[in-house]
């Protein structure tokens, strides 16, 4: 299974592409380079940014992300494989670690006899949670920095590239 970088720079590219058609226009050509290169941009620097705030918890950015999907329902090993991007072995690998750190309990699953869920515990929920305050906080700051008549359309920009990304099968 590709990594999540992998997989986001492949539905870059395949936006892009989709996007443009081969005999487009150099205009057009020269916008689907420049909106792939600011997205690009974007998320090397939101990635270093979440990696420095997350890291002083001492988890890293996708035991983050694991806490995050188990915050609000208890989920195997699966359930939380295909939103993380990664494959079964390296989330046991990662869930170990959780474990070990007590951020999460490997429960029994109510619906199946021979299955496992696992489910937040009330430390990863406040590690996760304190992580979060300190995210929220730092691109509140950076958002203050965009001039208020323009922050909502730059959200409504970022949520539309976001839903396109999404939509995106690689």
């Amino acid at each position: 299974m590709p990594s999540p970088r992998a997989h986001l720079t492949r539905g870059l590219e395949v936006l892009v592409n989709d996007a443009v058609p081969r005999k487009a226009s150099p205009a057009r050509i020269e916008t689907a380079a420049s909106f792939y290169a600011a997205l690009r941009r974007i998320v090397r620097r939101a990635r270093s940014r979440d990696d420095d705030a997350v890291c002083s918890y001492g988890i890293s950015v996708r035991e983050c992300h694991a806490l995050e999907l188990l915050r609000d329902r208890p989920l195997s090993v699966n359930g939380l494989a295909k939103p993380l991007g990664l494959d079964k072995s390296t989330v046991s690998r990662l869930v170990q670690r959780l474990v070990a750190e007590k951020l999460i309990s490997r429960n029994a699953d109510p619906n199946d006899s021979r299955g496992v869920v696992l489910v937040l515990t009330a430390k990863g929920r406040k590690l996760y949670e304190s992580a979060l305050g300190d995210s929220l906080d730092m691109y509140r700051d950076l958002l203050a920095r965009v001039p208020a008549q323009r922050r909502k359309a730059l959200v409504d920009a970022l949520e539309t590239a976001a839903g396109i990304l999404e939509d995106t099968h690689v």
